[in-house]
């Protein structure tokens, strides 16, 4: 409604007129404005003072426990493993010798004298030495997943090589497929994630610590051997008729990222760098569906967070009894085969995996007990790449998918007491880290990265696009991975 000249103010019985008169005029208002300056100048503290800059609070956060690993990482270092493993499908074991480089951490003095190593109930211990010399060694259990061997290290030992001879079936790490299984022929893969691989030789199964590897695998000659490390050299053929393959892993990874399979296995090339492997029945359709998608993600990654370390990224279709989507070794993915459908709709979970090459991999969490570390900062990467890639809407279609699943995935777990709800989660003594898995380390991840991201762009004060806010946060996670990584 509109105020009417003539009309009467009810507050001050005065005409509008009037009222309006009445009112500051421009110099009157101007004199008030620059009155107000003055006062506020006069309030101001003296710039010339001393003072230290303001900066927020720390973040205190409380180190987590993570009882996952009994090596003592702080006294001693194995900095390099070699592997010398036969395999037999008949009696479903891997035989050989385990040669570790081990020095004393940084600080630790030359005490103690115990080098701790996580083995598992399936491995058989027949030897342990250091040069020409036996070493003396004792093996109690320490968790359901795992024991203790102590190894008693020579008089002023300083570093050397520890020299490991053993049989195991592999234990949680390596599963085991008859023919009927596998498709015609016998598979054996390992996989290491989180504490499987003291089943598949003696280490420090603690994600941080890192080491390169090297390994030699024996196996029939009907079989072809596949690694998560470059190959060094092809096969050469034994006096037995069987075939001995090598690998080497010149970048430090930890304990868990050491895998290989071994099965009927044909390949072919889908891009520069990049080969997949799958039964010889599969290996065409595999190759189908994933032809040129490998490098597209790996382009979009090293835009995004810097150079690819790792020299190739070849793809090994799973057997069926492969219970994951994806697992993201180095040099070489494990893919479920349930991703080939024929149309390429689910080869973006390759995103995924090769997001890990930066984050999980080059940059590790240090402790099962940050898990978000790995996943929350993969999935972040992951949908940028694919936002590059495949376009903002289906990226952020997925992204509220994502809530919806930490939505329910936090549900179930305040009915538990709410501690799988949490981003950093403690791994007491014989909790195993794979109880502790489910979506929170993911989206909750996630979304403490797209937070950072917003408080960044609420920071700038000007206005961004939805692309620009979209990489905000990149230049900081390109030199997170610059500063982290070892």
């Amino acid at each position: 409604m509109s105020a009417y000249t003539g009309q009467i103010d009810p507050v001050t019985g005065e005409t509008i007129d009037a009222a309006a008169a009445a009112a500051p005029t421009p110099e009157e208002q101007e004199r008030e404005a620059l009155e107000l300056l003055k006062e506020l100048e006069a309030a101001k503290v003296d710039e010339s003072e001393d003072r230290e800059p303001w900066s927020p609070p720390p973040l205190e956060l409380k180190p987590l426990v993570d009882e996952s690993s009994c090596a003592n990482v702080d006294h001693f270092l194995v900095t390099h493993a070699d592997l010398d493993l036969d395999v037999d499908f008949k009696k479903k074991t891997l035989a050989g010798v385990a040669t570790l480089f081990v020095k004393r951490a940084p600080g630790s003095g030359h005490h103690p004298l115990e080098l701790c190593l996580d083995i598992h109930e399936a491995m058989t211990i027949a030897d342990v030495a250091c040069g020409p010399a036996t070493l003396k060694t004792t093996r109690e259990r320490f968790c359901d997943f795992g024991d203790r061997l102590t190894v008693t290290l020579p008089d002023e030992f300083v570093e050397g090589e520890i020299v490991l001879t053993y049989t195991t079936t592999g234990g949680d790490a390596a599963t085991w497929l008859d023919a009927v299984q596998a498709g015609g022929k016998p598979f054996v893969f390992t996989m290491g994630q989180a504490c499987l691989n003291r089943g598949l030789f003696p280490c420090q199964d603690a994600p941080r610590s890192r080491m390169t590897w090297a390994a030699r695998v024996t196996a029939p000659a009907e079989f072809l051997v596949v690694a998560a490390a470059p190959s060094t050299k092809g096969p050469k053929t034994l006096k037995d008729g069987r075939r001995a393959f090598r690998f080497a892993m010149p970048v430090k990874v930890p304990a868990y990222l050491v895998a290989f399979a071994v099965g009927d296995l044909a390949s072919r090339d889908v891009g520069p760098r990049s080969r997949v492997y799958a039964h010889p029945r599969k290996v065409e359709a595999a190759a189908k569906e994933f032809a040129g998608v490998t490098e597209k993600y790996l382009k979009a990654g090293e835009a995004l967070f810097g150079t690819y370390s790792w020299g190739r990224y070849d793809l090994l279709m799973m057997p069926r009894a492969f219970a994951y989507g994806g697992m993201e070794n180095p040099t070489l993915t494990y893919l479920s085969s349930t991703l080939v459908v024929g149309d390429g709709s689910l080869t973006d979970t390759v995103a995924h995996e090769i997001a890990h090459s930066w984050f999980g991999n080059l940059v590790t969490n240090g402790s099962w007990a940050e898990f978000f570390l790995n996943e929350g900062f993969t999935m972040y990467a992951q949908r940028r790449i694919t936002r590059v890639v495949d376009g903002a809407p289906i990226t952020d279609l997925e992204g509220k998918v994502g809530w919806r699943l930490l939505e329910n995935e936090i549900n179930v777990a305040q009915q538990g007491g709410g501690l799988f709800s949490r981003l950093r989660v403690p791994i007491s003594w014989n909790v195993d880290p794979d109880d502790t898995y489910n979506d929170v380390p993911y989206e909750k991840g996630y979304a403490l990265l797209c937070a950072m991201r917003d408080a960044v762009v609420d920071a700038c004060f000007v206005e961004f696009s939805q692309d620009q806010r979209a990489a905000a946060l990149d230049p900081w996670l390109r030199q997170y991975v610059v500063d982290h990584k070892e």
